[in-house]
């Protein structure tokens, strides 16, 4: 029919998955443990994506705290590390905030992976 018109259209969709657990040291006060329910949860999320979507990929990021960065058992495990070089007048202060230090590296992170 001349009325009928079909268009195909094809979409780069991405998504990203994005879990933040706590690993700092109120997670673990007065004794009751909620670093292990966070794992439980993190290595579910894990074993789903790795299996219900074999292309995607996942990359863990671990923030230290602005005192002691990460601890030694944590920092083992890791594969890479990076820090947020200083420069300038904040060159002599000891750490950024965690939160400006995230606001950093995730803008960053997102730039590489979008040129590769």
């Amino acid at each position: 029919h001349d009325d009928l018109v079909v268009e195909d259209s094809y979409y780069n969709t991405q998504m990203g998955t994005v879990l933040m657990i706590d690993i700092s040291h109120s997670m673990i006060l007065y004794g009751e443990d909620r670093i292990t329910p966070a794992k439980k949860v993190a290595m579910a999320l894990a074993e789903f994506i790795t299996t219900r979507y074999p292309k995607d990929t996942l990359d863990i990021l671990v923030f230290g705290n602005e005192a002691n960065g990460i601890s030694e058992n944590i920092s083992s495990l890791l594969t890479e590390k990076l820090s947020i070089p200083r420069f300038g007048a904040f060159k002599k202060t000891e750490s950024l905030n965690v939160a400006n230090a995230v606001s950093i590296f995730l803008s960053e992170y997102r730039r590489r992976s979008t040129e590769t």
